[in-house]
């Protein structure tokens, strides 16, 4: 078992759902990636996979736990420092009506260019 690329520790965020209310998106969430592996999260609409994943490379801030990629705590990257991520959907089969969907996550660089 080697260093972990990714590692989330305890991940929560939550969103303000009106005025007392609070709704829990992602709420506890423990990762571990070492380089090479692939990670999918699988799970109904709206469960917070897609929010889970925007936490993990700081699109959005966490309400509490911990993210490190590359030993370092995302929470403290700035600028280049930051990490892209690439949000991809297709279909597993035109058979089937149910959607695939998969994330890259890769350091920025220089010669990184953004489509939108």
């Amino acid at each position: 078992m080697g260093e972990y690329i990714v590692e989330a520790k305890n991940l929560c965020k939550y969103f303000k759902a009106g005025k007392n209310q609070t709704l829990k998106a992602v709420d506890g969430v423990n990762i571990r990636l070492e380089k090479g592996e692939t990670l999918g999260l699988v799970g109904e609409s709206g469960c917070g996979k897609t929010t889970c994943g925007r936490t993990l490379v700081k699109l959005y801030d966490a309400t509490s736990g911990t993210v490190l990629f590359e030993g370092k705590d995302v929470s403290k990257l700035k600028g280049k420092e930051l990490l892209g991520v690439c949000f991809l959907k297709g279909r597993i089969s035109r058979a089937q009506k149910r959607r695939c969907g998969c994330a890259k996550i890769c350091r920025l660089s220089s010669r990184t260019r953004m489509h939108p």
